[in-house]
């Protein structure tokens, strides 16, 4: 498992509810908030992304209980 230079959040799950408590709190106008989470294939953890989905929605969006296939 590399390392990478986001923070890592060790599950879908957690991921999650950090967004969750991330947006609850107040922020100012013009704020660049995260808008979903995904998987990261460098550190095999899960991330935060202020981008906005384009496309298909991934599979980890669809199931909660998405887990990474082998490699």
């Amino acid at each position: 498992m590399d390392d990478c230079s986001k923070m890592p959040y060790p599950d879908q799950a957690s991921a999650k509810t950090a967004l969750q408590h991330i947006l609850g709190k107040d922020r100012g106008e013009g704020s660049k908030l995260p808008k979903r989470v995904y998987p990261c294939g460098t550190c095999d953890g899960w991330h935060l992304t202020a981008k906005s989905l384009s496309g298909k929605t991934p599979p980890w969006d669809r199931d909660p209980n998405w887990v990474r296939p082998n490699s």
